[in-house]
């Protein structure tokens, strides 16, 4: 399929049938998500180069344009660095911090969150989080680099029980954020 911003908002898109992979696969978010297969031969499709950047870890935009018309692709961009450990590339956070997300509804901010605090990699979602813009826009105070540093350490000890791992996140985030 192919889409069309239509109007404000995350959901305001025109969508429509497609027969090129290569243009159904430029709606997409990041390369990695643009991956496709062949169903009738196996073939890996692979137009933006995804693999390459799953191999290097990297979270990196499709398309300038259409990238900034879905303002959920800011917190996708968290969400999946906590859940892969992946950096985002400085091309992508560029665009990033330039999307409003006061589009979004809280429960579709509410369901990236959740999958970030179920991510193994929870610093590198605070670290994104604070990075991209996000907590601003949220109206967080700010962190300092030595903050991410102290909850990376606490995170990747063995004391940290991986069932117990967001909660001790909420609750090492706020103490972070009121001892300043």
């Amino acid at each position: 399929r192919r889409e069309s911003k239509s109007g404000v908002g995350h959901t305001a898109f025109e969508v429509e049938v497609c027969d090129n992979e290569c243009v159904a696969a430029k709606r997409r978010d990041f390369t990695m998500n643009a991956i496709m297969v062949n169903i009738f031969n196996n073939d890996v499709l692979d137009f933006y180069n995804g693999q390459k950047d799953i191999q290097s870890k990297t979270i990196r935009h499709i398309d300038n344009v259409t990238f900034v018309e879905d303002s959920l692709r800011t917190l996708r961009a968290m969400q999946f660095s906590a859940r892969f450990a992946f950096k985002i590339s400085n091309e992508t956070i560029c665009l990033i911090e330039k999307i409003s997300i006061s589009d979004l509804s809280k429960e579709r901010i509410r369901n990236e969150f959740v999958k970030m605090f179920n991510a193994d990699f929870l610093h590198f979602g605070l670290y994104y989080f604070y990075r991209l813009g996000i907590a601003t826009q949220l109206g967080f105070p700010s962190l300092k680099f030595q903050d991410f540093v102290a909850l990376r350490r606490f995170f990747k000890s063995a004391f940290v029980l991986k069932s117990q791992r967001r909660y001790l996140f909420c609750f090492a985030l706020h103490q972070v954020l009121h001892l300043k």
